[in-house]
């Protein structure tokens, strides 16, 4: 930009941020290390909302995924019978363990997807809209000044070729003045006259021109280097735009960091209660002894019956279907039988029955 023999000599003393900032290496700012990479915060903002999307996409399917879990495993605990077929002993105290289980693992996972829901979903959300808005007002303000710097270039490029042109003009004038007068001087009717004055008259304006394209050149100079310094400056134009993304980029990495420790510490949270019902499972679980709940059953069951006494051989009698008691008698069941016998042995005592069975 600079044309150090056109440039007014006081600009040589000053110190120009942009020429300190060229010299720095490794800056922690963008301001000074970016401080030409405002094409490149485009494109880097465009990335930070597509993952954004890819964010606010992974935690709505998780939370779907958690909906869907809960939901299936209440179904599964209301769709099951509150007391097993074999309600008593170790099989029923386990199957209550399981259903225990199953509904504090639904309780816990609906605590969880509302976590997710109140404190990553919705922060992320909200991040978005807020890094959006704030995105967009850098941006304008970023490409105004852009603009204004870049039409600031584009007026010193065009004053330029225009001081050059004229200054060229004037040379090829004055050279084609100079080669007809030397013509004139070595045959003087070889060239009209009035041509020469026609040259002279042009060359006097092309040196005004030239003058003034010349003023018009150091005037650009003057005025882009004003607006290049406004524009680099450390505490306005593009440098102030530039730390205020990075301010906004810093906090959106944080905020980054905050939900990923969310979605995390959603999941610890859930663990203690869960991790305490599992181990309260497992030690009932482990407590299920086969063996004592056998016996207990048959204590529960015990049968207070004597064994039946063995069949003996009863030969018939003659008149024996004609008797009405006979008859009844041929005609109970064996269960009958076995009442009626008992009946006597509680009567009669433990001679009784022996007599009844010797009968």
């Amino acid at each position: 930009i600079f044309d150090k023999s056109a440039e007014v000599t006081t600009d040589n003393d000053r110190r120009r941020p942009f020429r300190t900032m060229a010299t720095l290496r490794g800056g922690e700012r963008f301001s000074t290390a970016l401080w030409d990479g405002w094409p490149l915060l485009k494109p880097r903002s465009e990335v930070a909302l597509r993952s954004f999307a890819e964010w606010k996409d992974f935690v709505a399917k998780r939370i779907k995924i958690e909906r869907e879990y809960i939901a299936a495993l209440r179904r599964l605990v209301d769709s099951s019978p509150s007391t097993p077929n074999e309600s008593e002993g170790v099989v029923g105290t386990a199957y209550t363990l399981l259903l225990d289980t199953t509904r504090t693992m639904a309780d816990e996972h609906a605590a969880l997807q509302q976590r997710l829901s109140d404190e990553v979903a919705r922060g992320v959300d909200e991040q978005a809209e807020s890094y959006n808005s704030q995105r967009k007002k850098l941006l304008e303000q970023g490409s105004a000044l852009q603009k204004r710097y870049e039409a600031s270039l584009d007026a010193h490029t065009k004053a330029k070729l225009a001081y050059y042109k004229a200054h060229n003009d004037v040379e090829v004038c004055r050279l084609t003045l100079t080669d007809a007068k030397k013509r004139v001087a070595a045959d003087a009717a070889a060239v009209d006259p009035v041509r020469i004055e026609k040259l002279e008259r042009k060359l006097l304006e092309l040196s005004q021109t030239k003058a003034t394209q010349d003023q018009r050149y150091r005037a650009a100079i003057a005025e882009t280097n004003a607006v290049q310094e406004q524009h680099y400056s450390p505490d306005a134009g593009i440098c102030r735009v530039l730390d205020a993304f990075q301010a906004l980029e810093t906090m959106r990495v944080q905020k980054f960091k905050l939900h990923a420790q969310q979605f995390v510490r959603g999941h610890q949270t859930m663990l203690p209660a869960l991790t305490k019902a599992l181990v309260e499972h497992d030690h009932k679980s482990a407590s299920l002894d086969a063996k004592a709940d056998i016996q207990a059953y048959i204590q529960r069951s015990r049968s207070t019956e004597t064994p039946p006494s063995e069949f003996v051989y009863e030969p018939y009698v003659e008149g024996y279907a004609e008797g009405k008691k006979q008859s009844k008698i041929a005609k109970m069941t064996w269960s009958t039988k076995r009442a009626l016998v008992r009946d006597a042995e509680a009567g009669g005592g433990g001679g009784g029955g022996g007599g009844g069975g010797g009968g």
